[in-house]
């Protein structure tokens, strides 16, 4: 959480940041190695992102929250951020009517790690937030 704390605040990081600002929640999973800039081949993948994330439709699917947020504590039991976990579903094509109607839980899994509201920095009111893929 520290290192969400440094960047929320624009705190110059001691070493070159391996993770890339992009909205993982309008993108395709599939689409988000083309976005990580030093491993594409690694299976996990690192993402700082300040949108809302409301709007969690990503290609021909969208983006389930399988757990609530999870407070993370430091060693004091101070609430020093927060955990997640999201799913990506496919929608399924309809061949009838040609609409989405069908979900179909993948493999994708996003884990995502909030500030409180007392340490967020975003100018414009948005959490900010590092996604673990």
């Amino acid at each position: 959480m520290g290192y969400l704390q440094a960047k929320a605040s624009n705190i110059q990081l001691p070493f070159v940041d391996p993770v890339v600002k992009f909205d993982v929640f309008t993108t395709h999973p599939t689409q988000l190695h083309m976005q990580q800039r030093l491993n594409a081949t690694s299976t996990h993948l690192y993402f700082y992102v300040t949108k809302s994330g409301r709007n969690r439709s990503a290609g021909n699917g969208f983006w389930h929250a399988s757990t609530g947020a999870t407070a993370i504590l430091n060693r004091k039991r101070e609430v020093i951020g927060y955990r997640s976990m999201l799913v990506y579903y496919n929608n399924a094509l309809n061949t009838n009517t040609k609409k989405r109607d069908r979900s179909a839980k993948t493999k994708w899994i996003l884990h995502e790690y909030t500030l409180p509201e007392a340490y967020n920095m975003s100018s414009k009111g948005h959490k900010v937030r590092v996604i673990y893929c």
